[in-house]
């Protein structure tokens, strides 16, 4: 039936954006530990201040909660944008039964 196969749609879907939500986190973890583990290996040699190094850090989450919100706002814009397709498909139906305009 439909509500079987738009709960499998569904189920489909949060696999998906688990594994995508989750990927991007790990990406996101490891490119913050190497960049802390050159970073912290540069400050030891005096080739750069804990400032700089941090400074790096905090642009790199600021970047990467930016990429993240386009990213989950473009999903957003697809499930709007299948929800007025099927909204525009119900409207523009011809009813089975005749309404009256009492």
């Amino acid at each position: 039936s439909r509500v079987e196969e738009s709960f499998s749609v569904a189920t489909k879907l949060a696999k998906i954006e688990g594994i995508y939500t989750g990927a991007n986190f790990l990406v996101a973890n490891l490119t913050l530990a190497s960049v802390l583990y050159v970073g912290g290996s540069m400050v030891i040699n005096s080739e750069v201040s804990i400032g700089t190094l941090t400074s790096v850090c905090m642009y790199m989450v600021n970047l990467g909660f930016g990429v993240s919100n386009l990213a989950n706002g473009y999903g957003q814009l697809l499930r709007a944008q299948g929800c007025a397709e099927r909204i525009h498909a119900l409207m523009n139906r011809t009813p089975k039964y005749p309404t009256s305009t009492v």
